[in-house]
C-alpha cells in the first residue's frame, strides 16, 4: 500500500474509502475465479472509464430530471449552490444540489451538476446566466429558476 500512495501521490486513506475497497474485492474475486492474471489483460484503459463515467452520470442526471421535474413544475424544489476556484489551475466551478422531500418524507438532497463557471466576475447576474444555461443544457427549459427556492 505504500508504494500505491507514492508511486501515484495518492492521499494514505485512499485504501479506506468505499470505492477502493469494492474494486479490490472485485479483483479479489477474479484472482480466486481465474488464477493468477496479468493485470494490464484485465484493467480497461482510463479513456474507456472515463467514457463510461459520463455515460452512467448521464443515466443518473435523466433519472433524477425526470424524478424531479414535476417537484419543481410544483414549486416543492429547493436548491443550494457553491462556487470555488481550484488553486492549481485557477478555474472556477460551480455546483447546483436539488433539494426535495421523497415519496417516504425523507429529505433528499442530489447534486445536479458541477461545471465550469466562465472567466467573468461573479455577480448575481453572471450566476443566474450560467444556471439558466446549465438548466437549458439539462433540458430544464423556461423560467425553471423561478420555481426553486434557493436556499444560501
Amino acid at each position: 500500500m505504500c508504494l500505491l500512495c507514492c508511486k501515484d501521490v495518492r492521499p494514505f486513506d485512499i485504501v479506506s474509502g468505499a470505492g477502493f475497497l469494492d474494486y479490490s474485492q472485485t479483483l479479489l474475486k477474479i484472482g480466486a475465479a481465474y488464477g493468477n492474471l496479468n493485470v494490464k489483460d484485465l484493467l480497461p484503459h482510463s479513456t474507456t472509464i472515463s467514457r463510461n463515467i459520463k455515460k452512467e452520470a448521464d443515466i443518473l442526471r435523466k433519472t433524477l430530471i425526470s424524478k424531479v421535474q414535476p417537484l419543481i413544475e410544483t414549486r416543492q424544489c429547493s436548491a443550494s449552490t457553491d462556487m470555488w476556484t481550484d488553486e492549481y489551475k485557477h478555474l472556477s466551478y460551480t455546483i447546483m444540489t436539488l433539494h426535495f422531500i421523497n415519496e417516504n418524507w425523507e429529505l433528499e438532497s442530489k447534486v445536479l451538476f458541477t461545471s465550469e463557471f466562465p472567466d467573468d466576475k461573479k455577480t448575481a447576474f453572471n450566476i443566474k446566466r450560467e444556471l439558466n444555461h446549465k438548466m437549458r443544457e439539462l433540458g430544464l427549459n423556461g423560467d425553471v429558476l423561478s420555481k426553486i427556492t434557493f436556499v444560501t
